[in-house]
């Protein structure tokens, strides 16, 4: 769709892709087909770019690359406020990167870690240590204080991502709400009725 924080998704595919068909046979033709499907697929801010580099030059043999060269050109203009956006949506303990209802904590790790990644590739500026990404990682992940607790005595009180992110993914794989609101792990035996 032409925006900067998934570009560098896009991108990869795409090249990937007009790389694999180096060493085929059919080379040019396949490329050919390649732009067509690219084209297709294309939407928004992404689709008038490509409208402007042009039929005639998306299928010629450099066509796909030109088109995400001047996709990155576009993007990187976007850049600066996409990552502003993705940030404060990371700092937000019950916004669209904390974990969500019935998500499974190795899940919610992995979309954290993606966040930060993401964020990284989209301004390289942003730098925030690890103790406040792993208090990130903690509020977001919908654990009482008890919970937090827990994790954070289990690796000894050191606030590094990955050991406290082990640590969550070991004690609270998942998470059950129940009517009551009390909460109920996939591992806790269910009462007799």
């Amino acid at each position: 769709s032409g925006t900067a924080s998934l570009f560098e998704e896009w991108q990869f595919r795409v090249m990937g892709k007009w790389d694999a068909l180096a060493k085929d046979k059919e080379c040019d033709q396949k490329r050919t087909e390649l732009a067509s499907k690219v084209s297709d697929a294309l939407r928004d801010d992404a689709m008038k770019i490509s409208m402007d580099l042009g039929l005639g030059k998306l299928i010629q043999a450099d066509g796909v690359p030109k088109l995400v060269a001047m996709m990155k050109e576009s993007v990187s203009t976007k850049r600066e406020l996409e990552a502003m956006e993705l940030y404060k949506e990371g700092n937000k303990p019950r916004g669209l990167m904390s974990r969500q209802q019935g998500e499974s904590m190795l899940g919610y790790v992995i979309r954290r870690k993606r966040w930060w990644t993401r964020l990284k590739a989209l301004d390289e500026k942003y730098s925030v240590s690890e103790n406040i990404l792993t208090d990130m990682l903690l509020d977001g992940s919908r654990l009482n204080h008890q919970e937090k607790l827990m994790v954070l005595t289990s690796v000894a009180n050191q606030k590094e991502f990955q050991l406290v992110a082990d640590a969550m993914i070991l004690h609270h794989p998942k998470v059950h709400e129940e009517e009551g609101g009390r909460k109920q792990y996939a591992s806790e035996p269910k009462p007799f009725m």
